[in-house]
């Protein structure tokens, strides 16, 4: 059995290989087979499937539930399954996982420019000026719409560590990451930022305004 493993922070090019993958198979009238890490054992369900003489591609679209030592099943069996094995990780792919996986697995990793992660790092009421310049370079390669996207998901993680952690499953590094940059708001600025930015996205795409001047504006607004 060939393993395929993508994964990376960038979701939607992660997801776009994926769904690439799977077409490309589909177009040479190969069987799609997808896992449920959470139907009973993973081995088991590859077996039965192995039995028919079929070309193969078996998809696991949540791969970070499978257990490691399914994993290291399948690292032990992989000579005994004449299939491929198509492994998606929204983010990274935990270490443990990896250590797991065959060593000939392939991997396809899909990151975010630094620039982004950046730009959420440095944003805070007083670093208007570090923002704007930011948002000038990655608007060179990258669609502010989809910026937009991850600042709202960002916005959002602020006010629920500031409220409170609870379910939320970030590291303990990042939960302490995201607290020092909470703390430099209130809660009612945090929820007032995020409206805002509903409104850019929604006077966007009617075409009111485009997204970048639209940020821009916002920046300029709240981070003063």
């Amino acid at each position: 059995m060939k393993v395929v493993a993508v994964f990376g922070d960038d979701i939607e090019k992660a997801r776009t290989r994926v769904s690439a993958i799977i077409a490309g198979v589909k177009a040479r009238k190969w069987e799609i087979v997808h896992i449920d890490p959470q139907n009973g054992s993973l081995g088991g369900q590859l077996v039965s499937q192995s039995l028919f003489p079929v070309e193969t591609l078996y998809v696991a679209l949540d791969a970070k539930k499978i257990p490691a030592h399914e994993l290291d099943w399948i690292r032990d069996h992989t000579s005994e399954i004449d299939a491929r094995l198509l492994l998606y990780f929204a983010g990274n792919i935990p270490a443990d996982i990896k250590k797991s996986l065959p060593e000939d697995a392939q991997y396809e990793s899909f990151s975010l420019p630094k620039e982004i992660f950046a730009f959420l790092d440095s944003f805070w009421p007083g670093n208007k000026k570090r923002c704007l310049e930011l948002l000038l370079t990655i608007e060179k390669n990258e669609s502010v719409e989809f910026l937009i996207a991850m600042l709202g998901r960002h916005l959002r993680d602020l006010i629920w560590i500031k409220v409170g952690d609870k379910g939320m499953s970030a590291l303990p590094w990042r939960k302490q990451k995201l607290m020092r940059q909470a703390e430099r708001f209130d809660e009612m600025k945090l929820r007032n930022i995020i409206n805002d930015l509903a409104d850019i996205d929604l006077d966007s795409k009617t075409g009111k305004v485009s997204a970048t001047l639209g940020l821009e504006l916002m920046l300029i607004k709240h981070l003063k």
